[in-house]
């Protein structure tokens, strides 16, 4: 008889192959999520299937992010997620917490998710290589504050412009307004290879896909606005990873999203300078430096309307040239459990409503609790 794998294992096989089919036919539809300057500052948020994938016993990473909308307003969006690996009898996978929350001048959006992770078992002869399948529910609300609308009643005629100083009879004036608690999903797959034999030059991979909100959560103001929803967002992403026998270690990684009519391409290059243990030449870390920089551009076209002759409008692309942004970042990491670094955001296009190169800036924090820094296989993944 042929040996078959375990219905768990085909299970995962199966969910991935729906998640590939899905990628290829996935399309987009309305409202959609904010893109965050450096993704890997924290891996759940970016695909279910890194839940759990820690050097330790828990991981936690936050980041902040404050970036330019206009030459008036900053917008602000804070991340936090937590990991836990899962090494059961016949279970092994990860758990995930992800809390995150966006202010764009006014509109909150909240959104807290539960993700688990499962690694589909392997014969011995490929233990290196890994495939995870990954799936996180929770919900998802918005919130428009009042303090920053401006309505019809407190037009000035005297300046010729709104004064939002003057009262209004608006009822949304004096309160605000949230969407219903809507429930929000995700599945991802993941297929990586950690490192053989320590001090060993070796180039190590990652890639894999995740479909978020596929369930199209209703994100209207109005119980009556039905039709009013989130846009599915697929995601590509890959990389490599050169560890060589000195004191620095390469990462390059490759990130596709597209969501409603956005199509974002990230590319970044990461490296180390690593600092090792007395007598423990490119086996131990005690601390490294870090830097980077992810290279953006928009693969869709810019739409705009244009007066073609008096009172005739139409709707033009504009094809995009040049890089959108640049995002440089520097940082640190310490014996293998604390690592810190701040992005800088800058502004490549010119179809843009900035008059400066500001893109916003980032601030990024990991710490791994009980870290098993000679214990557990060094993984693919940039920090940041």
């Amino acid at each position: 008889m042929k040996p078959t794998l375990p219905l768990h294992a085909r299970v995962a096989l199966a969910a991935g192959v729906v998640l590939v089919l899905t990628l290829a036919g996935a399309r987009s539809l309305w409202a959609q999520d904010y893109a965050p300057s450096l993704t890997f500052a924290n891996p759940t948020l970016l695909g279910p299937s890194f839940a759990g994938l820690v050097e330790g016993r828990v991981g936690a990473d936050f980041s902040h992010r404050i970036r330019r909308a206009t030459d008036q307003d900053n917008f602000t969006t804070s991340v936090l997620t937590v990991d836990y690996p899962l090494d059961l009898k016949r279970f092994v996978g990860g758990a995930g917490l992800i809390l995150a929350s966006d202010n764009a001048g006014g509109l909150r959006t909240n959104q807290a998710h539960l993700a688990v992770s499962y690694e589909v078992p392997k014969p011995a002869r490929i233990r290196y290589h890994h495939l995870r399948v990954g799936f996180q529910a929770g919900i998802f609300q918005r919130t428009l504050q009042s303090a920053n609308l401006v309505f019809a009643d407190q037009f000035n005629a005297l300046i010729n412009n709104f004064d939002p100083s003057r009262p209004s009879a608006d009822v949304l004036a004096n309160q605000g307004l949230s969407t219903p608690l809507a429930f929000d999903a995700a599945f991802s797959l993941l297929l990586y290879r950690t490192q053989k034999i320590k001090g060993n030059p070796e180039l190590n991979y990652y890639i894999g896909g995740s479909y978020h909100h596929f369930n199209r959560p209703s994100i209207g103001f109005n119980p009556s606005d039905r039709d009013v929803f989130l846009s599915p967002r697929t995601t590509i992403y890959g990389g490599l990873k050169y560890r060589t026998r000195s004191i620095v270690d390469v990462n390059l990684n490759a990130i596709y999203t597209e969501q409603n009519a956005s199509q974002l391409l990230t590319v970044g290059v990461f490296a180390r300078v690593v600092f090792y243990e007395r007598n423990v030449l490119f086996s131990n870390e005690s601390a490294s430096l870090i830097a980077g920089v992810n290279l953006r551009q928009q693969l869709n076209n810019v739409r705009r309307v244009v007066e073609v002759s008096p009172g005739v409008l139409q709707e033009e692309n504009i094809r995009r040239s040049g890089l959108e942004s640049m995002v440089p970042y520097i940082g640190l990491e310490y014996n293998k459990t604390f690592s810190f670094a701040v992005a800088y955001d800058q502004v490549l296009a010119s179809q843009t409503s900035l008059t400066s190169s500001f893109g916003g800036l980032m601030f990024m924090a990991s710490y791994v609790f009980g870290s098993e820094k000679y214990k557990k296989p060094a993984l693919p993944f940039p920090l940041f």
